[in-house]
């Protein structure tokens, strides 16, 4: 009777013990807000370490064969710039591809190093999204066409490349670019009509 008493006294120190300690912390409601609010602040402070605030030198929207230049707000100086030159629709489709497109969207651009210093300026199709008339995206094509890539650029340096996009229809494209591919709000936003 006395070992089945002691078990049974165990066990409820346990349970006390366990309901103590999910009351103090799952119940109070307050602690974990302090918490999320301390996870969260840290996770900010980190992201404003680590990245740079570009933005255009002047907010409009782009046609092709104008120059978008991005500036560093932190140090005031243009620091890389991107110009669409040409799109064109391509007739030449990859056999590969599963569902063919109606077009074939080839899209030539030239981007310049002008101040990134402390890094290489890397743009390429994934820092675009493409939308039709009709707002839908177009997904990057793997297009035999292009001849020419995108490249690492150290400062002072520049790259013409060419990326290839899918369209079903519309003739009217707005190509919106983000140099933090993760960000919500582009960078340069160019406008065109195809021919």
């Amino acid at each position: 009777m006395k070992k089945c008493l002691t078990k049974r006294n165990v066990i409820t120190v346990v349970c006390v013990l366990v309901s103590f300690i999910i009351g103090c912390f799952v119940g109070d409601s307050s602690v974990i807000h302090r918490i999320n609010e301390s996870i969260n602040k840290k996770l900010v402070d980190s992201k404003t370490n680590n990245y740079t605030i570009y933005k255009l030198n002047q907010e409009k929207l782009f046609e092709v064969g104008e120059t978008a230049t991005i500036r560093n707000d932190e140090k005031e100086k243009d620091v890389y710039s991107l110009k669409i030159n040409s799109v064109q629709v391509s007739t030449k489709k990859n056999p590969s591809v599963e569902n063919q497109p109606e077009k074939i969207i080839i899209i030539n651009y030239t981007y310049k190093n002008i101040a990134l210093d402390n890094e290489k300026l890397y743009i390429s199709d994934s820092n675009f999204k493409i939308f039709d008339e009709n707002g839908k995206v177009l997904q990057i094509y793997p297009s035999p066409d292009i001849r020419k890539y995108a490249e690492n650029l150290p400062m002072g340096k520049s790259c013409d490349a060419e990326m290839a996009f899918a369209l079903d229809n519309g003739k009217t494209l707005e190509l919106m670019f983000y140099y933090d591919m993760l960000s919500d709000k582009p960078n340069a936003i160019f406008k065109t009509t195809l021919q």
